[in-house]
């Protein structure tokens, strides 16, 4: 299951999200009501079948695909997600 989350810069249109994104960052719509609902992308790694990026949802840590709709895409709510809690640093 993911983190939670917390708004880190925004709100902007979704041109601007979509390069949050591009540099694999998350980002949410401030009139979504989920915490949860963060959009990223995925990328090739050289071991997934899918070779074509896309963009992603993870609700309840199953991944799907994020359809958007022309409301989003529109939409100028946009801001940038991290995690709630800090990573901690390797034990090594």
């Amino acid at each position: 299951m993911s983190e939670p989350t917390k708004m880190e810069s925004g709100p902007f249109g979704f041109a601007q999200a979509i390069e949050v994104i591009k540099l694999g960052r998350g980002v949410t719509r401030g009139s979504w009501n989920d915490p949860e609902r963060v959009v990223r992308i995925q990328r090739w790694n050289g071991k997934s079948a899918n070779k074509t990026p896309y963009l992603f949802i993870e609700p309840k840590g199953e991944r799907q695909l994020w359809l958007n709709t022309d409301d989003d895409l529109l939409a100028t709510d946009w801001f940038e997600v991290v995690p709630a809690k800090p990573e901690k640093p390797n034990a090594d």
